[in-house]
């Protein structure tokens, strides 16, 4: 039988003890005795456990990629898009660790998940961060920036929900958190933006506002939010001097003005009947770029079947030959954001999203009604000469009342119309972004 939460009368009146004419009081108090958080004593998992369920993960993620980008609202259209599904993925995960019965089996449906998914988010992650490497400068004088990379989570929970231990010891040994309180009741306001303000510092402000005006109400019991950031230089820049201004044609034929950053170099390299592919590395070698280049005219017609196992396909012919290329790339800088409720409803899982059949008893001891109220996803990119910067947050808000060619002329990849590109690392295949560029302006 299915049962809602009721306040107890003292509780709902100390929740409420706030001018009503008033509810966001201004900043939030986060001093020890305002500020409480829920976590196992667990520690977290090493990178071994669960590194050889990667595999099958990275899979799975890859196959949902292709899937939520082939869902792109209508808002979209038309323009430069990006996504995380590994952000994503990773937010999700963590909600899927209070799901019980079919809203769980509906998830992991959905999701591509399994009973190693939790241990293999814990390993692909931390694979992941030891891609980061410090800046340095030799005897010589050569400087070398960075290659910065961070992936952490936030839980946040409304004050006076009781955890279960079970969901508290997946979050400290998988996804490195608990829950910490804020008072989304008498500050639901002030909530938001100390969210904002987290995810903004994690993402070295390149993802701000991720959760909009209103989406905070003393209904929201839990948000669950996942940041990613990513900034590496080219494992050999392109000289800023070879930059030119040239044109980018866009899909209704019209073109405009881009600058182009431009380089004759070694990389690994493939075409098709009807695209090319190349992907140039970052410092490290092991995160690269990739970029997939269709036929002039074919974008629309290219991108409605390309899915994860062309994506598989073009990656293993990239590793056969590495030819010169005479390589052109717009310079671009944009962000995206978007709801994934719709898209994961299409794909199969409405239940979590159904106020009156969802089931998130694994979560808390208060109530069993609790529902994904809507998945919030943003993202930012941009390229130069020098490397490039991404990030992504995703939060997810849940309420209680709902063969090697010959060495002969260089390959041509000039990038001067529209294309899609993905950041990825070379041994495990994961895909940290992936998007599409139609206009560099």
């Amino acid at each position: 039988m299915r049962r809602h939460w009721t306040l107890p009368l003292a509780l709902a009146a100390t929740l409420c003890a706030c001018d009503s004419s008033d509810p966001d009081q201004g900043a939030i108090d986060t001093s020890a005795a305002n500020h409480e958080t829920a976590r196992s004593l667990k520690p977290r998992l090493d990178a071994e456990t669960g590194a050889d369920a990667i595999p099958g993960l990275v899979a799975g993620q890859n196959a949902l990629n292709a899937d939520l980008f082939a869902r792109l609202p209508a808002t979209l259209d038309g323009q430069n898009a990006m996504i995380s599904t590994l952000s994503a993925h990773l937010a999700l995960g963590m909600t899927w660790a209070g799901a019980t019965g079919e809203t769980r089996d509906q998830m992991a449906g959905a999701l591509r998940f399994d009973e190693s998914t939790h241990a293999a988010h814990n390993a692909l992650t931390q694979a992941l961060l030891s891609r980061a490497l410090p800046a340095y400068e030799n005897d010589w004088g050569e400087k070398r920036d960075a290659v910065e990379l961070s992936i952490v989570h936030g839980v946040w929970g409304r004050k006076n929900l009781t955890w279960k231990a079970p969901f508290l010891d997946i979050l400290a040994e998988n996804y490195g958190t608990g829950v910490e309180t804020l008072d989304f009741g008498c500050a639901s306001e002030a909530s938001r933006q100390f969210i904002n303000d987290w995810v903004a510092a994690a993402t070295r402000d390149r993802v701000r506002d991720l959760l909009p005006e209103g989406s905070i109400t003393g209904d929201t019991a839990l948000v669950l939010t996942n940041a990613l950031y990513f900034k590496a230089p080219w494992q050999t820049p392109f000289e800023r001097d070879l930059t030119i201004q040239d044109d980018f044609t866009l899909l209704d034929g019209a073109t405009v003005q881009a600058d182009f950053v431009r380089e004759k170099a070694h990389l690994a390299y493939a075409e098709g009947e009807n695209w090319q592919a190349v992907e140039k590395p970052f410092r490290g070698g092991e995160l690269r770029m990739l970029f997939v280049l269709p036929a002039q005219g074919a974008f629309e017609s290219f991108t409605a079947t390309f899915d994860s196992a062309a994506l598989a396909d073009i990656v293993t012919r990239l590793n056969a030959a590495s030819p010169e290329v005479d390589l052109a790339l717009p310079k671009f800088e944009f962000e995206t954001s978007l709801s994934l409720k719709a898209p994961l409803i299409d794909l199969g899982m409405p239940l979590p999203f159904n106020p009156d059949l969802s089931d998130f008893s694994g979560m808390t001891f208060d109530t069993t009604a609790l529902t994904i109220d809507d998945i919030f996803h943003k993202t930012f990119i941009a390229l130069d000469e020098s490397g490039v910067e991404a990030a992504a947050a995703t939060a997810i808000l849940m309420t209680d009342t709902a063969a090697p060619m010959p060495e002969d002329d260089p390959k041509i990849f000039h990038a001067n119309r529209p294309f899609l590109f993905a950041i990825r690392d070379a041994q495990t295949n994961a895909v940290l972004f992936y998007g599409r560029v139609l206009n560099p302006k």
